[in-house]
């Protein structure tokens, strides 16, 4: 599973690959995101649920969007991403409850249908 970041010495996209994401718990993965280097102003992690799901969950603390809470707790389906924002990019001092939950996209929602 990708982690993936900015490679700050060549200004372009960097990936990481971490297999321990395959079968991480929620809490290992947002200890992979503490770990991740400051200067990293955008970051993407690509895993399995239910850990990923649950790591959202843990991350978010109030939501931009109501019904992208709603779906989020019904459930992140596959090929679903979770788009939370941090006041700031200290990923090390990263705490649950301190993102703001922007969107939930899935792939439902990409190809126009609005049911579950």
């Amino acid at each position: 599973a990708p982690h993936a970041g900015r490679d700050i010495a060549r200004g372009r996209p960097a990936v990481r690959y971490d297999r321990g994401i395959y079968l991480a718990s929620a809490g290992r993965i947002i200890a992979l995101v503490r770990a991740t280097d400051d200067r990293i102003e955008r970051l993407l992690v690509v895993g399995h649920n239910p850990a990923m799901e649950e790591a959202a969950l843990q991350l978010q603390g109030r939501a931009d969007d109501a019904a992208a809470l709603v779906a989020l707790q019904r459930k992140l389906p596959t090929a679903g991403l979770a788009h939370l924002v941090f006041a700031d990019t200290q990923w090390n001092i990263l705490r649950r409850g301190g993102a703001v939950l922007h969107r939930v996209v899935t792939p439902r929602l990409l190809a126009g249908e609005d049911g579950d």
